[in-house]
Order: structure tokens, then sequence, then C-alpha cells
């Protein structure tokens, strides 16, 4: 049985959730670690091993930091502040990577794979960060009775 809290918000935490998770996918779809980026990279490099190595970054950020967090987000009694500070260092680096893009005509091919890199650092290890947070958080705000519908529906980036 939820408790009237949960029932009150839940409507709102869905409907917020859900459009978040949304822009996200949006998001990675233009800057896909799968075709996008890869493509952009090989623009500057021919190095397979560099090309290959983009899609390793991301799953790397997002693992690595949560084995060194999750001790102290445990003991967290509120997620959303932790969430909404290390969000920004997965979400902001989508703007550095327009960036990169918008400069490749001034800025030589051994600087733009630096900064790219750079880049996707940041954002795979502010995923990574901002991951046990964020689960926490939404374990405690959608009910277990609709966690399952959250989830498919986040998995399929129809939220």
């Amino acid at each position: 049985m939820l408790n009237s809290e949960t029932q009150k918000d839940l409507r709102h935490n869905l409907t917020v959730n859900v459009t978040e998770s949304a822009f996200f996918g949006l998001a990675t779809g233009f800057a896909s670690y799968i075709t996008i980026i890869p493509l952009f990279v090989s623009g500057f490099t021919h190095s397979a091993l560099l090309i290959g190595l983009i899609p390793a970054i991301p799953r790397l950020g997002w693992q690595l930091p949560q084995l060194l967090t999750a001790e102290r987000i445990a003991r967290l009694q509120y997620y959303k502040p932790t969430v909404m500070w290390l969000t920004i260092h997965q979400r902001f680096p989508f703007f550095g990577l327009a960036l990169v893009a918008l400069l490749q005509l001034q800025l030589n091919s051994q600087i733009l794979l630096y900064l790219t890199f750079a880049i996707l650092i940041w954002q795979g290890l502010g995923g990574g960060l901002s991951a046990t947070a964020w689960q926490s958080m939404v374990g405690k705000i959608i009910p277990p009775g609709r966690l399952g519908i959250f989830t498919v529906l986040y998995r399929r980036r129809l939220i």
C-alpha cells in the first residue's frame, strides 16, 4: 500500500522523470556512442583503436564510479540534491560536444581529438557519479508496483 505522500506525488514524479528521460534520449540520439561520435572522430583519425574505444568510455564511466560512491550514497537521507548536482556532469558535456563540432574547422585534428575524448570521459564519469543516487531516488519515488512499467519505458526511451 502506498503512503499518502507517495501517492499524491506519483503523477508529478512520473511526469518529470518521463520528460527528463525523453530529452536525455533525444540528446543521446544526436550524440550516439555507437554511430555518430565514432563517425565524427573518424574524420580526424584513422586509428581503429581510438574509434573503437569510444563505446567503451561511457560503459566504464557508468560502472566504475558507482563502485566508489555506493557506500556514501547509501547513507544519504535525500537523493534529489545529489542527483541535481551530479547530473550536470552527465548533461552539460552535450554542449561541449556541440561546441567541438562547431569549432572543427578552426582547430587542428589533434586538439579536436583531445577535446572530444576529454568531454566523453567527463560525460561517462558524470553518468556514473550520478547513477547510484538517481537509481536510489527513482526507487524511492516510484512505487514498486509501478517500477517495472517505468523501467520498461525508460529502457525503450519512451520516457
